[in-house]
């Protein structure tokens, strides 16, 4: 007889099971009776867990997002001068949300907007920020040191380009592609990180 499951081992069988229908056969397709199947467990033993198919699916996608990390920052980020980096960054940026694990956010994004679920909402946001601004603070780093920049951006001015690319992807269902990135870059970004070079008091 297998020996009974508990705790992390059965919570990582039930999220491989679940991500394996996400990535095969879309939101619509997990229910509680495949998961418990592949997950090799049962559908009481779900219920014990998650409330519905949607708390589990959200528990799921922020586990996996977490044990994937952010590959950007283990990415060669700096191309040179700070413009170059930023359009860099965000065509990296506007291809990882639109790539699973995180794309998958978009399927239950609607439905938290709906429920009024601002705890879970928070949630997503407070990752995605202590992500991106640890991207951001390489490239600022880097941009200092070459003397393209001589204060340090704004927390605001640092986050505008991932918060517009991910507005673009999870309201308009579409990505940026360079040349709108690269206008945003000179037009939105780059003045904004500028700001407090240009305007010292």
């Amino acid at each position: 007889m297998a020996q009974r499951r508990r705790g992390d081992a059965l919570q990582e069988d039930i999220y491989a099971a679940t991500y394996h229908l996400l990535e095969t056969e879309g939101y619509q397709g997990v229910t509680f009776a495949r998961v418990a199947r592949g997950a090799q467990t049962s559908r009481s033993v779900l219920y014990r867990y998650y409330d519905n198919v949607f708390d589990l699916v959200f528990e799921t996608i922020m586990a996996q997002i977490q044990a994937v990390g952010d590959v950007l920052r283990a990415d060669n980020l700096d191309q040179g001068n700070l413009r170059a980096t930023l359009i860099y960054v965000g065509e990296q940026f506007a291809q990882q949300v639109s790539s699973a694990p995180q794309k998958y956010l978009r399927n239950l994004f609607s439905e938290m907007m709906q429920q009024r679920d601002q705890e879970r909402v928070d949630r997503i946001l407070d990752i995605a920020t202590t992500n991106n601004r640890a991207i951001m603070d390489d490239v600022i780093v880097q941009a200092l040191k070459r003397g393209e920049l001589t204060h340090r951006p704004t927390a605001d001015a640092q986050l505008v380009i991932f918060q517009l690319i991910r507005y673009h992807y999870m309201v308009g269902n579409r990505t940026l592609d360079t040349t709108e990135l690269t206008h945003l870059v000179d037009h939105v970004i780059l003045p904004a990180m500028r700001h407090y070079d240009t305007n010292e008091d």
